[in-house]
Protein backbone atom coordinates (compact mmCIF):
# COMPACT_ATOMS: atom_id res chain seq x y z
CA UNK A 1 0.00 0.00 0.00
CA UNK A 2 2.70 2.82 0.74
CA UNK A 3 4.74 1.23 -2.14
CA UNK A 4 1.40 2.15 -4.49
CA UNK A 5 0.49 5.54 -2.96
CA UNK A 6 3.96 6.72 -3.33
CA UNK A 7 3.89 6.34 -7.34
CA UNK A 8 0.25 8.50 -7.18
CA UNK A 9 0.67 11.88 -9.02
CA UNK A 10 1.10 14.86 -6.92
CA UNK A 11 -2.47 16.41 -8.16
CA UNK A 12 -4.81 14.70 -10.34
CA UNK A 13 -5.80 16.77 -12.96
CA UNK A 14 -9.72 16.73 -14.70
CA UNK A 15 -8.58 18.93 -18.05
CA UNK A 16 -5.22 20.00 -19.72
CA UNK A 17 -3.05 22.79 -18.54
CA UNK A 18 -4.88 25.87 -20.05
CA UNK A 19 -3.25 29.50 -20.34
CA UNK A 20 -0.52 28.73 -17.52
CA UNK A 21 -3.40 27.58 -15.27
CA UNK A 22 -4.25 23.62 -13.90
CA UNK A 23 -8.09 22.10 -12.42
CA UNK A 24 -7.54 19.32 -10.23
CA UNK A 25 -9.71 16.51 -10.30
CA UNK A 26 -10.42 17.08 -6.92
CA UNK A 27 -11.15 20.94 -7.53
CA UNK A 28 -13.52 20.06 -10.80
CA UNK A 29 -15.80 17.64 -9.04
CA UNK A 30 -16.38 20.17 -6.05
CA UNK A 31 -16.84 23.12 -8.90
CA UNK A 32 -19.46 20.68 -10.48
CA UNK A 33 -21.29 20.27 -7.04
CA UNK A 34 -21.35 23.87 -6.50
CA UNK A 35 -22.49 25.07 -9.48
CA UNK A 36 -25.27 22.12 -9.61
CA UNK A 37 -26.61 23.51 -6.10
CA UNK A 38 -26.18 27.75 -6.85
CA UNK A 39 -27.78 27.08 -10.39
CA UNK A 40 -30.45 24.48 -9.70
CA UNK A 41 -31.02 25.93 -5.93
CA UNK A 42 -34.93 25.34 -4.80
CA UNK A 43 -35.59 29.14 -3.95
CA UNK A 44 -34.94 30.51 -7.31
CA UNK A 45 -36.13 30.63 -10.82
CA UNK A 46 -33.81 28.09 -12.53
CA UNK A 47 -34.76 25.17 -9.66
CA UNK A 48 -38.16 26.24 -9.29
CA UNK A 49 -38.43 25.97 -13.75
CA UNK A 50 -36.60 23.16 -14.20
CA UNK A 51 -38.59 20.92 -11.30
CA UNK A 52 -41.79 22.51 -12.48
CA UNK A 53 -40.79 21.19 -16.32
CA UNK A 54 -39.99 17.67 -15.62
CA UNK A 55 -42.90 17.36 -13.22
CA UNK A 56 -41.17 17.41 -9.97
CA UNK A 57 -44.16 19.36 -8.07
CA UNK A 58 -44.06 17.81 -4.80
CA UNK A 59 -41.05 19.46 -2.03
CA UNK A 60 -39.67 15.93 -1.50
CA UNK A 61 -39.61 15.19 -4.72
CA UNK A 62 -37.89 18.50 -5.56
CA UNK A 63 -34.99 18.12 -2.88
CA UNK A 64 -34.36 14.58 -4.06
CA UNK A 65 -33.86 15.54 -7.26
CA UNK A 66 -31.19 18.30 -5.84
CA UNK A 67 -29.42 15.59 -3.39
CA UNK A 68 -29.61 13.25 -6.38
CA UNK A 69 -28.05 15.79 -9.01
CA UNK A 70 -25.50 17.06 -6.36
CA UNK A 71 -24.01 12.86 -5.65
CA UNK A 72 -24.25 12.94 -9.31
CA UNK A 73 -22.07 15.85 -9.95
CA UNK A 74 -19.44 14.73 -7.38
CA UNK A 75 -18.92 11.22 -8.99
CA UNK A 76 -19.38 12.24 -13.08
CA UNK A 77 -15.85 12.36 -13.30
CA UNK A 78 -14.06 10.32 -10.38
CA UNK A 79 -12.77 7.80 -13.31
CA UNK A 80 -10.51 10.24 -14.06
CA UNK A 81 -8.35 8.91 -11.77
CA UNK A 82 -6.89 6.89 -14.24
CA UNK A 83 -3.18 6.44 -15.40
CA UNK A 84 -4.01 6.80 -19.24
CA UNK A 85 -6.33 9.97 -18.63
CA UNK A 86 -3.02 11.39 -16.31
CA UNK A 87 -0.84 10.90 -19.32
CA UNK A 88 -3.58 12.37 -21.79
CA UNK A 89 -3.85 15.81 -19.92
CA UNK A 90 -0.22 15.84 -19.21
CA UNK A 91 1.50 14.53 -22.69
CA UNK A 92 2.13 16.68 -25.98
CA UNK A 93 1.06 13.61 -28.03
CA UNK A 94 -2.01 11.76 -28.42
CA UNK A 95 -2.95 9.18 -25.99
CA UNK A 96 -5.82 6.43 -26.15
CA UNK A 97 -7.44 5.95 -23.40
CA UNK A 98 -8.06 2.12 -22.69
CA UNK A 99 -11.22 2.90 -20.95
CA UNK A 100 -13.87 6.42 -21.49
CA UNK A 101 -13.75 8.06 -17.97
CA UNK A 102 -17.24 8.00 -17.54
CA UNK A 103 -17.41 4.30 -17.91
CA UNK A 104 -15.19 3.43 -15.33
CA UNK A 105 -16.76 6.21 -13.18
CA UNK A 106 -20.33 4.36 -13.71
CA UNK A 107 -18.04 1.02 -13.11
CA UNK A 108 -17.06 2.36 -9.29
CA UNK A 109 -21.09 3.36 -8.83
CA UNK A 110 -21.68 -0.72 -9.88
CA UNK A 111 -19.50 -1.67 -6.88
CA UNK A 112 -21.83 -3.65 -4.38
CA UNK A 113 -20.16 -1.71 -1.53
CA UNK A 114 -20.50 1.46 -2.91
CA UNK A 115 -23.84 0.78 -3.70
CA UNK A 116 -24.78 -0.48 -0.46
CA UNK A 117 -23.07 2.83 0.98
CA UNK A 118 -24.89 5.38 -0.97
CA UNK A 119 -28.66 3.41 -0.09
CA UNK A 120 -28.00 3.92 3.85
CA UNK A 121 -29.79 7.41 2.45
CA UNK A 122 -33.47 6.50 1.24
CA UNK A 123 -33.59 9.64 -0.59
CA UNK A 124 -30.48 8.51 -3.01
CA UNK A 125 -31.49 6.63 -6.08
CA UNK A 126 -28.51 4.97 -7.10
CA UNK A 127 -29.67 4.02 -10.82
CA UNK A 128 -30.32 7.35 -11.60
CA UNK A 129 -26.84 8.63 -10.17
CA UNK A 130 -25.21 5.57 -11.90
CA UNK A 131 -27.25 6.77 -14.98
CA UNK A 132 -26.64 10.64 -15.53
CA UNK A 133 -23.12 10.01 -14.80
CA UNK A 134 -22.64 7.30 -17.40
CA UNK A 135 -24.30 9.32 -20.13
CA UNK A 136 -23.01 12.75 -19.19
CA UNK A 137 -21.34 12.83 -22.62
CA UNK A 138 -24.03 10.91 -24.05
CA UNK A 139 -21.03 8.61 -25.26
CA UNK A 140 -22.48 5.02 -23.31
CA UNK A 141 -23.96 1.99 -25.31
CA UNK A 142 -25.04 -1.44 -24.08
CA UNK A 143 -23.80 -3.32 -27.31
CA UNK A 144 -21.07 -1.49 -29.90
CA UNK A 145 -21.50 -2.94 -33.03
CA UNK A 146 -23.89 -0.36 -34.50
CA UNK A 147 -21.66 3.01 -35.96
CA UNK A 148 -22.86 5.44 -33.56
CA UNK A 149 -21.94 3.05 -30.34
CA UNK A 150 -19.07 2.14 -32.05
CA UNK A 151 -16.42 2.42 -29.44
CA UNK A 152 -18.74 3.49 -26.76
CA UNK A 153 -19.50 0.07 -25.24
CA UNK A 154 -20.23 0.20 -21.82
CA UNK A 155 -16.23 -0.25 -19.92
CA UNK A 156 -15.05 -2.11 -23.66
CA UNK A 157 -11.75 -1.54 -23.78
CA UNK A 158 -10.62 0.90 -26.94
CA UNK A 159 -7.08 -0.07 -28.89
CA UNK A 160 -5.27 -2.75 -28.13
CA UNK A 161 -4.87 -2.08 -24.42
CA UNK A 162 -6.50 -4.27 -22.38
CA UNK A 163 -5.55 -2.74 -18.53
CA UNK A 164 -5.32 0.77 -16.75
CA UNK A 165 -3.65 1.39 -13.60
CA UNK A 166 -6.13 3.03 -11.15
CA UNK A 167 -5.15 6.21 -8.97
CA UNK A 168 -8.95 5.43 -6.58
CA UNK A 169 -6.31 5.69 -3.61
CA UNK A 170 -5.51 9.12 -4.24
CA UNK A 171 -5.94 11.87 -1.52
CA UNK A 172 -8.14 13.38 -3.57
CA UNK A 173 -10.46 10.83 -4.23
CA UNK A 174 -10.74 10.18 -0.45
CA UNK A 175 -11.71 13.79 -0.21
CA UNK A 176 -14.63 13.76 -2.57
CA UNK A 177 -16.13 10.50 -0.73
CA UNK A 178 -15.94 11.83 2.55
CA UNK A 179 -17.82 14.82 0.80
CA UNK A 180 -20.51 12.55 -0.32
CA UNK A 181 -21.07 11.31 2.73
CA UNK A 182 -21.20 14.74 4.18
CA UNK A 183 -23.69 15.76 1.67
CA UNK A 184 -25.85 12.65 2.07
CA UNK A 185 -24.97 11.67 5.77
CA UNK A 186 -23.29 8.46 5.01
CA UNK A 187 -21.17 7.07 7.39
CA UNK A 188 -18.11 4.32 6.80
CA UNK A 189 -16.87 5.30 3.26
CA UNK A 190 -15.89 2.52 1.35
CA UNK A 191 -11.86 1.73 0.46
CA UNK A 192 -11.10 1.68 -3.06
CA UNK A 193 -7.98 -0.50 -3.10
CA UNK A 194 -8.24 -1.66 -6.58
CA UNK A 195 -5.36 -0.64 -8.14
CA UNK A 196 -5.51 -1.79 -12.12
CA UNK A 197 -8.41 -2.63 -13.90
CA UNK A 198 -8.72 -4.80 -16.81
CA UNK A 199 -11.70 -7.79 -17.62
CA UNK A 200 -9.91 -10.42 -16.03
CA UNK A 201 -10.44 -8.84 -12.48
CA UNK A 202 -12.65 -10.09 -10.09
CA UNK A 203 -14.05 -6.85 -8.83
CA UNK A 204 -13.99 -5.47 -12.51
CA UNK A 205 -16.18 -9.10 -13.33
CA UNK A 206 -18.62 -8.07 -10.35
CA UNK A 207 -19.70 -4.62 -10.79
CA UNK A 208 -20.03 -4.92 -13.98
CA UNK A 209 -22.54 -7.77 -14.07
CA UNK A 210 -24.26 -5.63 -11.13
CA UNK A 211 -24.06 -2.43 -13.21
CA UNK A 212 -25.99 -4.51 -15.94
CA UNK A 213 -28.34 -6.03 -14.34
CA UNK A 214 -29.48 -3.14 -12.45
CA UNK A 215 -29.65 -1.49 -15.92
CA UNK A 216 -32.13 -3.93 -16.98
CA UNK A 217 -34.33 -3.39 -14.00
CA UNK A 218 -34.11 -0.10 -13.87
CA UNK A 219 -35.47 -0.04 -17.78
CA UNK A 220 -38.22 -1.54 -16.77
CA UNK A 221 -39.22 0.35 -13.71
CA UNK A 222 -39.08 3.51 -15.17
CA UNK A 223 -41.41 2.76 -17.66
CA UNK A 224 -44.06 1.98 -14.76
CA UNK A 225 -42.75 4.53 -12.65
CA UNK A 226 -43.42 8.42 -14.40
CA UNK A 227 -42.08 9.80 -11.01
CA UNK A 228 -38.99 8.57 -10.84
CA UNK A 229 -38.46 8.88 -14.98
CA UNK A 230 -38.90 12.17 -14.33
CA UNK A 231 -35.77 12.28 -11.46
CA UNK A 232 -33.82 10.36 -13.89
CA UNK A 233 -34.31 12.80 -16.85
CA UNK A 234 -33.63 15.96 -14.48
CA UNK A 235 -30.75 14.89 -12.74
CA UNK A 236 -28.96 13.60 -16.31
CA UNK A 237 -29.82 16.58 -18.01
CA UNK A 238 -28.43 18.70 -15.12
CA UNK A 239 -25.18 16.76 -14.41
CA UNK A 240 -25.08 17.95 -17.93
CA UNK A 241 -25.32 21.48 -17.69
CA UNK A 242 -23.90 21.43 -14.41
CA UNK A 243 -20.39 20.05 -15.78
CA UNK A 244 -20.33 22.43 -18.79
CA UNK A 245 -21.08 25.54 -17.00
CA UNK A 246 -17.71 24.41 -14.22
CA UNK A 247 -16.06 23.74 -17.30
CA UNK A 248 -16.61 26.69 -19.08
CA UNK A 249 -16.36 28.95 -16.47
CA UNK A 250 -12.67 27.62 -15.76
CA UNK A 251 -11.58 27.52 -19.69
CA UNK A 252 -12.70 31.48 -19.53
CA UNK A 253 -11.49 31.91 -16.45
CA UNK A 254 -14.76 33.79 -14.38
CA UNK A 255 -15.40 33.43 -10.92
CA UNK A 256 -17.73 30.49 -10.37
CA UNK A 257 -20.25 31.79 -7.83
CA UNK A 258 -19.79 35.53 -9.54
CA UNK A 259 -20.89 34.26 -12.91
CA UNK A 260 -23.93 32.27 -12.02
CA UNK A 261 -25.31 34.78 -9.62
CA UNK A 262 -24.64 37.75 -12.51
CA UNK A 263 -26.32 35.42 -15.53
CA UNK A 264 -28.08 32.49 -14.22
CA UNK A 265 -30.19 34.31 -10.93
CA UNK A 266 -30.28 37.56 -13.27
CA UNK A 267 -33.96 39.10 -13.08
CA UNK A 268 -36.13 37.29 -15.92
CA UNK A 269 -36.19 38.85 -19.25
CA UNK A 270 -39.94 40.41 -20.18
CA UNK A 271 -41.82 39.85 -23.25
CA UNK A 272 -41.27 43.06 -24.59
CA UNK A 273 -37.85 42.96 -24.24
CA UNK A 274 -37.92 39.65 -26.27
CA UNK A 275 -39.94 41.56 -28.91
CA UNK A 276 -37.45 44.62 -29.36
CA UNK A 277 -34.07 42.18 -29.20
CA UNK A 278 -34.87 39.44 -31.46
CA UNK A 279 -38.80 39.17 -32.84
CA UNK A 280 -38.82 42.54 -34.42
CA UNK A 281 -35.59 42.65 -35.70
CA UNK A 282 -36.07 39.57 -37.40
CA UNK A 283 -39.78 40.62 -38.62
CA UNK A 284 -37.86 43.60 -40.07
CA UNK A 285 -35.27 41.43 -41.71
CA UNK A 286 -38.29 39.15 -43.18
CA UNK A 287 -40.18 41.72 -44.54
CA UNK A 288 -40.94 42.68 -48.84
CA UNK A 289 -41.42 46.31 -49.82
CA UNK A 290 -44.96 45.17 -51.22
CA UNK A 291 -45.46 42.36 -48.07
CA UNK A 292 -44.99 43.19 -44.41
CA UNK A 293 -43.89 39.86 -42.63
Amino acid sequence: MIASLRQLPEKLLAKSRHGGRELSLEQHLRDTEITASRIFRLDGRWGHNWCRFFKLNDTKDQERFLLNLRIAALFHDIGKANEDFYRAVTEKSFVTQTLRHEHLSALILCLPVVRQWLVENSFLDVDVITAAVLSHHLKAAEGGEENKAKGWKWCHPRGNNISVTLHLQHPEIVSILDRIAQIASLNNRPQLNFQIWTPSETWVQTAWQNGSNAARNFGRQIRRSKERLALLLAVKAGVIVADAVASGLFREDHKLEEWIDDIVHSRAISNEEVANAILNPRSRQLEKPDKPF
